[in-house]
C-alpha cells in the first residue's frame, strides 16, 4: 500500500509528464499550422504557374519554377513529418519513465497521464497522414510539371 509521499510524489510526476505532453501537443500544432500555411502559399504559386503563356522559353521557365515549387512543398512536409515523429518519439520515452517508475497501476487508475495506446495512437495518426498526403501530392505535382514540359515541347 502506498504511503502519503507515494501518492504525492505519483501525482507530482504525472503532473510533470502532462506538461511535457501539452509541450509537445503544442510543438506539433504549431508546426501543422506553419506547415499548413505554408503549403496553401506553394500551392497556390503552383496553380498560377499554369495561367502563364505557352511560349517555348517560357515553358522552361515555368518547369523550374514549378519544379522549385514541388520541391520546397516536399521537404517542408517532409520536415513536419519528422517533427511530428520526433514529437512522438518523446511521448513514448514519457510513456516508457512512467510506467518503469509505476509499474502496477493505482487502484483507481489515477493520476494517468496517458489515454489506452489504441485511443491515443487514433489522435496521433492525423498530423502524420496529413503530412504524408502533402508529400505523395507534391510527388505528383512535380512529375505533372514535368509532364507538362515534355507536351509542350513536342513538336507537334
Amino acid at each position: 500500500m502506498m504511503g502519503q509521499d507515494d501518492y504525492e510524489r505519483r501525482f507530482a510526476v504525472a503532473k510533470e509528464i502532462a506538461e511535457q505532453i501539452w509541450r509537445e501537443q503544442q510543438l506539433t500544432n504549431s508546426r501543422m499550422i506553419w506547415n499548413l500555411t505554408l503549403q496553401g502559399f506553394l500551392l497556390t504559386g503552383f496553380i498560377l504557374t499554369f495561367t502563364q503563356s505557352n511560349q517555348i522559353a517560357n515553358v522552361i521557365q515555368l518547369t523550374v519554377l514549378r519544379a522549385s515549387l514541388s520541391l520546397a512543398g516536399f521537404f517542408a512536409a517532409l520536415e513536419t513529418r519528422n517533427s511530428i515523429l520526433a514529437s512522438q518519439e518523446q511521448r513514448a520515452h514519457l510513456r516508457k519513465i512512467w510506467t518503469e517508475l509505476y509499474p502496477q497501476p493505482d487502484q483507481f487508475s489515477y493520476p494517468r497521464p496517458f489515454a489506452e495506446t489504441s485511443h491515443s495512437a487514433l489522435g496521433r495518426r492525423a498530423p502524420q497522414t496529413i503530412s504524408l498526403i502533402l508529400l505523395v501530392l507534391w510527388a505528383l505535382f512535380f512529375n505533372m510539371g514535368l509532364v507538362v514540359l515534355v507536351e509542350r515541347m513536342a513538336p507537334f
